[in-house]
Order: structure tokens, then sequence, then C-alpha cells
């Protein structure tokens, strides 16, 4: 992001402004900065729980387990569960951590929920991991 300031500054004082106006209309910095914050955070999860995915599987339907397609790396659904894990469970603060509507977080959750051996104590189950 300092880049990204660095940059607009340097635009706004040559007088630039239609080159800063397409630069801040576009989603390019945003999504660069969101792909940066989820392998950090990917990254910080595994750290902090090594065993993360296998304990989330615990607690879903045999059929419904996550697998993980590339090592190292959450799939939105579990990067949801993850703020959940880290006692981050109010929707419009998921939504803008991870640059999602209000909506998709809602419908992951209830996708997940679904899933889920106990659905109606799957939210609480998933906060009380490590307490197992």
């Amino acid at each position: 992001m300092d880049d990204v300031l660095r940059t607009a500054r340097r635009k706004l004082l040559a007088g630039q402004t239609d080159d800063l106006h397409h630069m801040l209309k576009s989603e390019k910095p945003l999504d660069e900065q969101t792909h940066l914050f989820n392998e950090m955070f990917d990254q910080v999860i595994f750290d902090i729980y090594p065993d993360f995915i296998d304990e989330v599987n615990t607690l879903l339907l045999p059929d419904r387990k996550f697998t993980i397609s590339t090592p190292g790396q959450l799939s939105t659904e579990l990067r949801i569960l993850a703020g959940l894990r880290l006692g981050v469970d109010d929707t419009a603060t998921v939504a803008r951590i991870l640059r999602l509507s209000h909506n998709t977080i809602y419908t992951y959750r209830n996708k997940l929920r679904s899933r889920a051996i106990d659905r109606e104590s799957f939210d609480n189950d998933m906060r009380s991991l490590d307490l197992r």
C-alpha cells in the first residue's frame, strides 16, 4: 500500500489527475494486497494451528470433509472458519477482512453448517476446538 500511496501522491503533485483517477478506480492494488494478506493469513493459521484442517474435519460429516488442493493455502471457506476459530464471528468484520460481501459470508456459513455433524452447535464447536 505504501507504493500505491507514493504513486498517488506523485501523480497528484504532477497534475496527472486522469491517471490518478484511473489508478484509483482500478481494483488491481486491492486485489494484490488481498492476495498477499491471504497468503500471510494462511501461513499464520498453519503456524498457530498446524492441524487446523484435520481438526475442522472432526466436526464434519465423513463425506463432506475438506481436502487441500494446494498445500499451505486455505480456501475461502476455511479462511472463514479460521476467523471463527480466532474468535472473529461478526459477519461484517469477516466480510471486510476477506473483501467479500455480507451475503457471500452468510452463504458460506450456511454451506459450512450443512456439512457439520452437529449443525446447531457447529460455530461453538469451531471456537472450542483447542479446548477439547
